[in-house]
């Protein structure tokens, strides 16, 4: 089983993550048991990496260094890439702590503080370096990093705006981001019962929408989880959502959010909504549309923005020659990783932000690929 555990970290660096929060599209495999059962990969990798240790050797390092900025799931996959390639890693994060949104958008429940140190262990265990606190383009720029002796470097910051709701009442107290609510309770280890209210409002179809109100549920909040399209076509992981409403959370489906109430003292008090259906356009195709005559209000004390995510690129800005798309995601080369500045790379969801778990950590290995082409020119 050790050598099953060391065959899956060739293909895959994360099997602690993908063993947990992997989608169940990717959960069964053809291959059955004798009872003819669809095996699941997803137990597999998660028994494998909690039943057997994995002994972290330095790698036999025969290659120049290389720089990845971030250490979310997408910089992690490409360090350790890398790291099999041969080259030296050192990953920088700006936050105090390694792991990027691994360490803080999931509930503890879905994925424990130990299996991220587990992780880290496991890759400083080979050499890869780990450095924090590291603002990037002030700390230094990728011409700085390369004149340091890096041969490439990876920017791989991930997402970290929360996109608007686009709606009046925003500003009001009691409304909050989903990151800035797992933040409180992930990194600053808050109790959520000091400043949640009772009646709690979660926006939003994605994963960590259903880990705000799984741990808003878990200490006796009244949840409520609006999504705009129909149940079965939510962004987050089904198996997330089936946990969230075994627990108590109430999904309202077909519900889009179109402003937010507030009492005399400027404090949430409701979500206003109207429903959706399905229509057939113009052009024969089947799109969601309001109904105007079917307002309706959701009491709330407490309302979490999950609505998604743009990419952070306000601090790279000032770093010449950097070019950005007209959603200020960081512009590569068609179907490739390379920015337009050369040696610098980019992967995850700072280029595209609505860029699955899984995307995202295809994209750091797609893009160690390509920087390990560039430098073997």
């Amino acid at each position: 089983m050790g050598q099953a555990l060391e065959l899956l970290l060739t293909t895959n660096a994360l099997p602690e993550v993908t063993g947990r929060l992997c989608a169940e599209v990717f959960e069964e495999t053809l291959c059955q048991n004798r009872k003819g059962e669809r095996i699941s990969l997803r137990a597999i990798e998660r028994f494998l990496i909690e039943h057997y240790k994995f002994m972290a050797r330095p790698a036999k390092v025969s290659r120049s260094k290389v720089a990845v900025i971030g250490s979310g799931p997408a910089g992690l996959c490409a360090a350790w890439a890398l790291m099999q390639g041969g080259y030296r890693v050192t990953v920088f994060d700006s936050a105090s702590c390694v792991g990027g949104t691994l360490s803080y958008s999931q509930s503890e429940f879905q994925f424990p503080r130990q299996a991220l140190d587990a992780i880290i262990r496991r890759f400083q265990g080979t050499g890869i370096e780990f450095v924090t606190d590291f603002i990037f383009g002030r700390a230094a720029t990728p011409a700085d990093l390369l004149e340091q002796g890096f041969g490439a470097v990876l920017i791989a910051t991930g997402v970290g705006v929360t996109k608007s709701l686009g709606i009046d009442g925003e500003s009001a107290g009691g409304v909050m981001s989903g990151d800035d609510f797992l933040k409180s309770v992930n990194w600053r280890r808050e109790d959520p019962r000091s400043w949640l209210g009772s009646k709690v409002v979660v926006v939003g179809d994605q994963g960590p929408a259903f880990s705000c109100a799984r741990i808003a549920r878990r200490v006796g909040r009244d949840v409520t989880v609006v999504v705009r399209g129909p149940e079965t076509h939510v962004r987050a992981n089904p198996m997330f959502v089936r946990h969230a409403i075994e627990e108590g959370v109430k999904l309202k489906a077909f519900t889009n959010p179109v402003k937010i109430l507030t009492g005399p003292d400027g404090c949430v008090t409701g979500l206003g909504c109207r429903y959706l259906d399905y229509r057939m356009d113009s052009k024969g195709r089947m799109v969601l549309v309001e109904d105007d005559t079917a307002e309706f209000t959701l009491e709330a004390d407490t309302l979490i923005n999950v609505a998604g995510w743009d990419a952070n690129t306000l601090f790279l800005r000032d770093i010449p020659g950097l070019e950005f798309n007209e959603d200020a995601s960081l512009r590569t080369k068609s179907e490739f990783a390379e920015t337009s500045l050369r040696g610098v790379f980019a992967a995850g969801g700072v280029v595209e932000p609505e860029m699955s778990l899984t995307d995202a950590m295809l994209s750091g290995v797609r893009a160690a690929q390509e920087i390990e082409k560039y430098l073997s020119v």
